[in-house]
């Protein structure tokens, strides 16, 4: 864990509830919104509620084998997105993720890091999560440090916006209605949506 933080100190850190709130808190200060984010089809739900509730459309593309992205896929896509979220699924390591953000870079596209399941692991001896603008890691159930909830966002871009919207955020999950019952500072349950707009493609 030290390695990892060390590897962390040319980086602006902040925690949030979970996950989750990351992709949410990310998307809503970087202005995207009623545009296209791309997925895996496979990608767990809980990074698809935050697209959703930050008022964008989840647009799911195919998988590789190893059950991760590759730039031929994201290229084949036939619907323009803002945005991507791009993790390393199941702990398998996206061994183009290098190629995946040079790609977006050249063509001004967001690009999220989801290390959800890969805290700590390196490619080409960079650690992953630095690939993206952003990278976000999970400490939820089940995950390399289980601390039953909790995320961090890492970033070379300034935190500060990012920090004021959590802190606007309810402290607790509740059931007003509102966006608190989906989004909070502290770890929270999803709702079902009642109604979701998906954009589907295919390289198939």
């Amino acid at each position: 864990m030290s390695k990892f933080i060390e590897k962390l100190e040319e980086y602006n850190t902040t925690i949030t509830g979970r996950a989750s709130t990351a992709i949410y808190a990310i998307l809503k200060v970087s202005n995207i919104s009623n545009m296209n984010v791309l997925l895996p089809a496979n990608i767990c739900y809980a990074a698809v509620y935050p697209v959703i509730l930050s008022g964008n459309k989840p647009m799911f593309v195919d998988i590789n084998d190893d059950g991760n992205l590759t730039l031929e896929i994201i290229k084949n896509c036939k619907n323009d997105f803002a945005a991507a979220i791009i993790p390393h699924m199941y702990g398998n390591i996206c061994l183009e993720i290098e190629e995946i953000s040079n790609f977006f870079k050249e063509k001004g596209i967001l690009m999220i890091e989801d290390c959800a399941s890969s805290l700590g692991a390196t490619i080409k001896n960079r650690l992953c999560g630095t690939y993206g603008d952003y990278g976000i890691f999970s400490f939820g159930y089940s995950k390399t440090i289980d601390l039953g909830g909790g995320g961090m966002i890492i970033s070379k871009n300034n935190l500060s916006d990012i920090d004021n919207l959590l802190n606007s955020l309810p402290l607790f999950f509740n059931d007003d209605g509102k966006l608190g019952y989906c989004i909070a500072r502290v770890s929270c349950i999803f709702p079902q949506p009642t109604s979701v707009k998906v954009s589907t493609t295919t390289s198939l």
